[in-house]
């Protein structure tokens, strides 16, 4: 029996697909950490996958569409510190004038 090292085969285009589909719909439902699975085995499977310039470009739009994602969520995360330090800032004023007046 010859031995010899076993070819991968390339992953179909359209599975490809099927997983950039589910990381656009985590996306567009704000489930980030899904989103972020997803797109580490999307990522592994177009690796591997057979050459499609269309699945290339859906990911590149879909990679895009995520960093918007992130930086919306940060954004969202900002405003609300900014409130709290206000809010803080407001309460911290507010002892102050009441043990200075």
């Amino acid at each position: 029996m010859q031995q010899g090292f076993l070819k991968r085969s390339k992953i179909p285009y359209d599975l490809v697909t099927k997983k950039l589909n589910a990381w656009y719909m985590a996306i567009k439902s704000g489930l980030v950490d899904e989103a972020e699975r997803i797109k580490v085995e999307a990522e592994a499977e177009l690796a591997n996958m057979e050459e499609n310039q269309d699945a290339l470009l859906y990911y590149q739009l879909l990679e895009f569409r995520h960093e918007i994602m992130l930086s919306y969520m940060k954004s969202k995360n900002m405003f609300k510190r900014i409130y709290m330090i206000t809010r803080m800032k407001m309460t911290s004023f507010s002892l102050i004038e009441f043990y200075v007046v």
